[in-house]
């Protein structure tokens, strides 16, 4: 199982995946600025790095798929 972008915001946060809950912490992780989440070995443990930590070991971090389902 593949584990998407928007799934990673809500384990992050520890929150169950739906919609409300994804647009409220997609927003907080926006408000932070220059950050977004990724992982390195395990995509069910996603951490939240900045930009710039991200382009300097593009090689150690990992993007999560981006799909925004319609119907979470």
């Amino acid at each position: 199982m593949n584990t998407t972008c928007e799934q990673a915001i809500c384990i992050f946060f520890s929150k169950e995946y739906n919609e409300e809950n994804l647009a409220r912490l997609s927003k907080k992780i926006a408000d932070f600025g220059s950050f977004n989440v990724y992982y390195e070995t395990d995509p069910r443990k996603p951490v939240l790095l900045s930009l710039a930590r991200i382009h300097s070991k593009p090689f150690i971090f990992k993007v999560y798929v981006f799909i925004q389902p319609s119907n979470v």
